[in-house]
């Protein structure tokens, strides 16, 4: 018996083998990761929802840098990225993070009216999602956090700040005015 268990293991290996590896099929790998994702209810791509809402994919690094200063990088939230309107009326919304510099954590310290110490906070997340749309962005409260992940403000502090309770007008090829274009491309308004 163990004898036709080596000999049948012998020959299915082989056409074992034959079926893992097909050449004219190059994205055999893709298409099973896609089929997994499905099965797990991750969309391949943008989706769209009855109300028109577009929602980003939700492969890939939860946080995607959108920009860099020399205070802090910008991430946005993929789970939170949305999108909605058309022409004029276009808009995105998510939850963003700083993480600052050292010179930003600095900054943010030495800006806060004496909220928070210089040189403590290093992480800061949104509260709420932001909104960019075409000639506007809004401002949210935000968690900021210390290297060891410890609440130290609940608030809203210059980084998330902007200057007008409806929004903060664009300046051109500003930080925002960056940040907006690159989440729009995200949903492929290139224009």
């Amino acid at each position: 018996m163990k004898q036709l268990m080596r000999i049948l293991t012998v020959l299915f290996i082989p056409l074992f083998m034959a079926t893992l590896y097909n050449p004219v099929d190059a994205s055999w790998l893709s298409k099973t990761l896609d089929k997994l994702d499905r099965a797990l209810g991750i969309p391949a791509g943008t989706t769209t929802t009855s109300d028109g809402t577009m929602k980003a994919s939700q492969r890939g690094e939860r946080w995607i840098e959108v920009s860099s200063n020399k205070y802090y990088t910008t991430y946005v939230d993929r789970r939170s990225l949305e999108a909605s309107g058309q022409a004029q009326n276009r808009k995105v919304k998510a939850n963003f993070m700083h993480v600052f510099t050292p010179l930003g954590s600095q900054w943010i310290g030495n800006t806060s009216g004496g909220d928070v110490k210089p040189d403590v906070i290093t992480v800061a997340i949104s509260k709420s999602p932001l909104e960019y749309a075409v000639n506007w962005h809004t401002s949210s409260t935000a968690q900021y956090y210390d290297v060891h992940g410890n609440l130290i403000y609940d608030g809203i502090l210059k980084d998330f700040y902007r200057s007008s309770y409806f929004g903060e007008k664009y300046v051109p090829m500003s930080e925002q005015e960056q940040i907006k274009d690159t989440l729009f491309a995200m949903f492929g308004w290139n224009y």
